[in-house]
């Protein structure tokens, strides 16, 4: 897609940028190796949110504690979960989606081959293993807190493995929620029970997940526990130099709990132990809770 027709000045919040410059405000913008470092150079943010109650948090995750359809990690795209793959696929062409945290943009090329209209941005274009680079990379580096972007400007936006790693979380949230169009969707993940790692900030659960896109304004559609990647993993992998025999300790670990939950339901049935109970039993343990949200109109 052509970028620069969303792009705006994230000092004055309203300029166009053309030739490293606003064309509003005057401010110049450096480039890393030609893209784009679109960060504010001296701008405090201060932002409200709206308190959710326990029981409002409780009743929207009652409603979309679900998975969408079939979950786990995909073939096609690094960190790309398989229920998120239908609201990409099925959107039309020439849609326009942007990928926040998009590492080395590995998504960019399958995107393009749904006729879809890509854009990913980043903090930084080195933060990444070298196989993730030869992706092509963020179109332009920013900061999620404060996008540089025009209002209602995409019809999808994704994140993956992003949201434990911003200092304000409900902020971002805000941002992607004014970049979407009405109507549109969001589809992202968080870590939960994960180690503390690449200097994370907030790792949270089901809960958390329901509250933060509700404080934002979004409309939750399904919130369920990441498949195949749990705690018991996390813990045994990211927590320490793990050897090879730590890590199948974690992989006997997870399954083991996995097999216990579904022995439990064969043993008193699918009406005792219902689909929604045994994936709160698998929630509690999850390495990452993910989430497909609505904006709106």
């Amino acid at each position: 897609m052509d970028v620069k027709s969303v792009l705006c000045c994230p000092a004055c919040d309203t300029g166009k940028i053309e030739d490293h410059s606003c064309l509003n405000c005057g401010t110049t913008f450096e480039d890393e190796d030609g893209t784009l470092l679109l960060f504010p150079k001296s701008k405090n943010t201060t932002f409200s949110v709206k308190y959710i109650s326990l029981e409002e948090t409780k009743a929207a995750l009652l409603g979309a504690f679900h998975r969408p359809g079939e979950v786990g990690a995909s073939d096609a795209v690094y960190h790309l979960d398989k229920a998120h793959m239908p609201y990409l696929e099925n959107l039309p062409k020439g849609s326009t989606i942007l990928e926040v945290g998009c590492g080395g943009g590995q998504m960019r090329n399958w995107a393009h081959d749904l006729g879809l209209q890509y854009c990913g941005t980043d903090i930084s274009k080195t933060r990444i293993t070298a196989d993730l680079q030869k992706f092509g990379g963020p179109d332009f580096l920013s900061d999620v807190h404060n996008l540089p972007l025009a209002d209602n400007s995409f019809d999808l936006v994704y994140s993956a493995a992003v949201t434990e790693h911003l200092a304000a979380p409900h902020r971002a949230i805000q941002e992607i929620y004014r970049v979407l169009k009405p109507g549109s969707i969001y589809l992202g993940n968080c870590s939960f029970m994960e180690p503390w790692h690449d200097e994370s900030y907030f790792h949270i659960s089901p809960n958390g997940a329901a509250a933060l896109l509700l404080q934002a304004g979004f409309e939750p559609v399904a919130i369920w526990p990441s498949e195949g990647y749990s705690g018991y993993k996390a813990l045994l992998s990211m927590g320490n130099r793990a050897t090879k025999t730590v890590r199948l300790l974690g992989r006997v670990m997870h399954g083991y709990s996995r097999m216990f939950f579904r022995l439990k339901r064969a043993i008193q049935g699918a009406e005792k132990y219902t689909d929604g109970q045994m994936l709160a039993d698998f929630a509690k343990t999850a390495g990452a809770i993910d989430w497909v949200a609505r904006k709106p109109g």
